[in-house]
């Protein structure tokens, strides 16, 4: 991961997944048992998309280990709410994974829509799926959510590291709000301990704040851990802990973020696409979106 960060980019002219789309065509092949003469002839309509629950334990490991192989962030993302796959006669040939956003926009300036969005965060093709399989998988899982919940926006990221354009969001017409996300820092373990690479967010969890802690001696208790003012979720209680514990756990977590390699990296180029119900939502949230936002034309130079 340490190489793959700052030298992809210098090293090559094609995104990350597509290189190893190639570098994977024989592997998967021979795992397969199925012919080059075959993967050509197959179209999008031989394809099977399904959506895959939490309670899917078998299921969800699956789509984890396709993550790790075939896409260039290698994990699967911290919030995961929902999961969808397609198949090539049972050969698992593509994942969307979606997730709630680190930071929820207004876009649409209604109440009501505020927390209707969705993160794509993670999605991989292999070499044996047809050339438009990605933006296939993407729009049924963005069909899937709008038919099966109350989420409307999907918003998705491109990452120039990795030499990403957005081509897959531009064919699925997802507006581009530009190239002003994220970015920052990237941490990489080099003892590949606690799961290779992290962001800035990484040090913020709670059970990240709890494990270097505990890693350093730091006396812990179950006090400093409660549910949030919405019940949402389980976050650091700092007020119950004394001044010399906050020190100390602070302390604990800057030396374990210290053994990382610290690398910066390139704002990511943001795609967001809006899917009504019905047309005439779809029309009605499509001119609060275009209205309420600052809307930009399509990246086409790659690395930027």
């Amino acid at each position: 991961m340490i190489d793959r960060y700052g030298k992809y980019k210098l090293d090559n002219a094609v995104c990350w997944q597509y290189k190893v789309k190639e570098e994977q065509n024989d592997y998967d092949k021979r795992e397969f048992s199925i012919s080059a003469e075959e993967i050509q002839s197959i179209r999008t309509s031989d394809l099977t998309f399904d959506y895959v629950g939490k309670e899917d334990i078998s299921g969800c490991r699956e789509i984890t280990k396709f993550i790790e192989r075939y896409e260039w962030l290698a994990k699967m993302p911290v919030w995961v709410t929902h999961r969808f796959t397609v198949r090539y006669k049972g050969i698992l040939v593509g994942v969307v994974v979606m997730a709630t956003p680190y930071t929820i926009a207004d876009y649409l300036k209604k109440p009501e829509y505020k927390k209707t969005e969705k993160l794509i965060a993670r999605g991989a093709t292999n070499s044996i799926a047809p050339k438009n399989t990605a933006s296939w998988i993407i729009s049924n899982s963005m069909d899937w959510m709008v038919k099966n919940t109350e989420f409307r926006i999907f918003s998705a990221y491109a990452d120039p590291e990795a030499l990403e354009l957005g081509t897959v969001y531009q064919s699925c017409n997802f507006y581009y709000t530009g190239q002003t996300y994220g970015g920052g820092y990237v941490y990489i373990d080099p003892d590949n301990i606690d799961g290779g690479w992290f962001g800035d967010s990484y040090f913020r969890q709670r059970s990240v704040i709890k494990k270097a802690a505990v890693r350093a001696g730091v006396p812990w208790n179950d006090s400093y851990i409660v549910e949030n003012k919405t019940g949402s979720k389980r976050i650091i209680n700092w007020t119950a802990m004394s001044g010399d514990i906050k020190i100390m756990v602070e302390a604990a977590v800057k030396e374990y973020q210290n053994r990382f390699t610290k690398y910066k990296t390139a704002k990511k180029h943001k795609y967001v696409y809006v899917l009504g119900k019905d047309k005439r939502e779809t029309r009605m949230l499509r001119s609060l979106f275009e209205a309420n936002n600052k809307l930009h034309d399509y990246p086409i130079v790659r690395g930027k």
